[in-house]
């Protein structure tokens, strides 16, 4: 099946607690499992969030949620079925797993 036209919404959610809280769109849930999902990776300082697009066209957007103060959400690791997510603070050092919104756009 062809994926929807450049600029759609392929998936997004909220990451709160290290849990996918809330989620949208026809690839939302991770690949084989029926729900969405999100792993922290305490050494790396990564989250994983998990979906099923299945290519690498797509733009993940990530935006912080309240108490993630002055660190920066920085996207990696972009995947056909996940990316990466680390939040970078002052001193450009990955810093704790914050909570986020997250949407995942079609490319061209």
């Amino acid at each position: 099946t062809a994926l929807p036209i450049s600029g759609c919404v392929l998936a997004g959610g909220r990451v709160e607690d290290g849990y996918v809280r809330a989620s949208f769109g026809k690839y939302k849930n991770k690949r084989g499992a029926g729900i969405p999902k999100a792993d922290f990776n305490n050494s790396t300082k990564v989250y994983t969030v998990y979906h099923s697009i299945g290519n690498t066209n797509y733009t993940p957007i990530v935006t912080s949620c309240a108490g993630a103060w002055a660190d920066v959400p920085q996207v990696t690791d972009v995947s056909a079925y996940s990316f990466g997510v680390k939040f970078i603070n002052y001193n450009n050092e990955p810093s704790l797993g914050w909570n986020f919104n997250y949407v995942c756009y079609k490319g061209d």
